[in-house]
């Protein structure tokens, strides 16, 4: 899978409530708009795809909630850095949406040095999707093996890593 929100938080001590409100350690919210919910007076344009051709559907009105936020942790900085391995800013599988009443934005989110932020890429309003120019960030996979192709017996090098059978 690839590198989700969720895993960067861990390192930065963020946290989600019974909610799932994400929350600093102090137990204040990451952003205190999270989890709020417009009614939209009018259509707005959001991305879907159908399964037919791939293509972005038509508007709807829907109830988006309120899903962005961004942080700088120093801790980040340094955990994050080792688990990507570069300084490089890198894509995270996680999406969010900054609601408003008439329109909404819809984000990916990133990680960049000690920043985790949101990058818009299109913007929903009234009768139109607007979509945003592309970013220059990169994508890092995790990946999960199954522990029997895995050679326990040879241990783990910090240069190379595991060993395969």
């Amino acid at each position: 899978r690839s590198i989700r929100v969720e895993d960067i938080n861990k390192y930065a001590g963020i946290t989600e409530d019974e909610n799932g409100i994400p929350r600093f350690s102090d137990g204040t919210m990451v952003n205190n708009n999270y989890g709020s919910t417009t009614n939209p007076t009018e259509n707005v344009y959001y991305p879907t795809i159908t399964k037919e051709n791939g293509n972005s559907g038509a508007p709807g009105v829907k109830n988006l909630k309120y899903t962005s936020y961004d942080y700088n942790k120093s801790k980040v900085a340094s955990q994050v850095q080792d688990m990507l391995f570069t300084g490089n800013c890198y894509y995270l599988a996680s999406r969010c949406v900054y609601a408003f009443s008439s329109s909404a934005n819809f984000y990916v989110r990133y990680v960049n040095s000690s920043n985790v932020n949101t990058y818009r890429l299109c913007n929903g309003i009234s009768s139109s999707l607007n979509e945003s120019p592309f970013r220059f960030c990169a994508v890092r996979p995790l990946v999960s093996l199954k522990s029997e192709v895995i050679d326990i017996d040879a241990g783990y090098d910090e240069t190379t890593g595991w060993k395969l059978k």
